[in-house]
């Protein structure tokens, strides 16, 4: 687009250099009368005393002069190409006259820069009074380009509700909620940053498509709002290895028990055949036999159950819930696009009257 706008701005230069001449005094001159009648008329209303027009409230009349010299040095500038220091002239101008010409010709600069966003600023100015402050070719010309500017930048709509949190865009400070910002930015990706004391401060990357608008509604969290406990395994299986090997144990005990009896009744019937003389028989043996069996199976129930035991208040331990951060400080509510226009033909025209000078554009689909 900047590519364009500086041919066009070459083609026109020679007729435009020829206008910005006549720059100062196309802001302030009377039109010529055509007779004498007239000329007596212009007279007696040149000698009454006028109401200042709205851009011209307040501005003393050495301010004028000085910014009328100031604008014919960036207009030059600008026909000749040389955007930046057309600027920073017409920028010099506007510091002691905001006059809507000059915040048209600024604006024209700002295009030729691609500073789509510094333009729109100006355009608004320039059209903030109607025709009447730079004329009625101009005003409709700046309309147009107003609308094609607008095309190349984002619509960004952000929103906190909750009270006292700080909001800034692209390290700017945009404002302290509650509250809402509505208003265009360049196109692209801008950082987005809220804060509030005792909440997590939120920081984002968001892109903003041109032509299109995008919603952001803020909202931030305490630390304790969006932490949440995990455990490494489901809560149940370390307690469920603990239990198992408890029970095992248990079977365990309850064998080791029957042996222990079972040999104690060997041990008395020992006793007792002994009084009698008598030989300890095969039934005596067995019991003896079926009580040690047991007692080594209650031995290897107990290694078993004190393994699983052990390894259940290991996971048990491992287990243990850790916290850990999660959420979105910002909800997206979208974003409504809209369809983007590329101009494929940018003619600007020099404009001057009685009531104002600037740079006309036009713009061709």
């Amino acid at each position: 687009m900047r590519a364009n706008f500086t041919r066009i701005a070459a083609a026109v230069a020679a007729v435009m250099a020829c206008a910005a001449l006549h720059a100062e005094s196309a802001l302030a001159a009377p039109k010529a009368a055509k007779n004498q009648q007239e000329a007596a008329k212009a007279q007696q209303e040149e000698e009454a005393p006028k109401a200042p027009k709205p851009w011209e409230e307040g501005v003393s009349e050495e301010n004028q002069t000085k910014a009328k010299a100031l604008f014919k040095e960036g207009t030059i500038l600008l026909n000749d190409a040389s955007f930046a220091p057309a600027a920073a002239k017409l920028e010099e101008a506007l510091s002691l006259w905001e006059h809507p010409a000059i915040h048209y010709n600024m604006a024209m600069a700002q295009v030729q820069l691609d500073r789509p966003l510094e333009a729109r600023k100006h355009l608004v100015a320039a059209t903030k009074f109607g025709a009447d402050a730079i004329g009625e070719t101009n005003f409709e010309s700046a309309k147009t380009y107003l609308k094609l500017v607008e095309r190349q930048l984002s619509m960004a709509v952000i929103s906190a509700s909750m009270d006292g949190v700080d909001v800034s865009l692209d390290g700017q400070p945009l404002f302290s909620s509650p509250d809402t910002f509505k208003d265009f930015v360049p196109a692209g990706t801008h950082a987005i940053v809220a804060r509030k004391d005792g909440y997590l401060t939120s920081e984002l990357s968001e892109t903003f498509e041109p032509g299109a608008q995008k919603e952001l509604n803020i909202r931030l969290y305490t630390a304790e709002e969006l932490t949440e406990y995990r455990h490494r395994w489901p809560v149940w299986m370390p307690w469920t290895v603990f239990g198992a090997g408890v029970a095992v144990a248990a079977v365990g005990g309850a064998l080791h028990g029957v042996g222990v009896s079972k040999i104690h009744k060997f041990d008395d019937n020992a006793k007792a055949n002994g009084l009698l003389g008598i030989t300890t028989t095969d039934s005596d043996r067995d019991l003896r036999n079926d009580g040690i069996s047991l007692q080594k199976g209650a031995v290897s129930l107990y290694a078993v159950g004190g393994a699983a035991i052990v390894s259940g208040i290991t996971l048990i331990i491992l287990n243990k819930a850790k916290p850990y951060l999660f959420g979105k400080p910002v909800e997206d509510s979208g974003s409504a696009e809209g369809s983007v226009a590329t101009p494929t033909a940018v003619s600007v025209t020099p404009v001057i009257s009685g009531d104002g000078a600037g740079v006309a554009a036009t713009v061709g689909f």
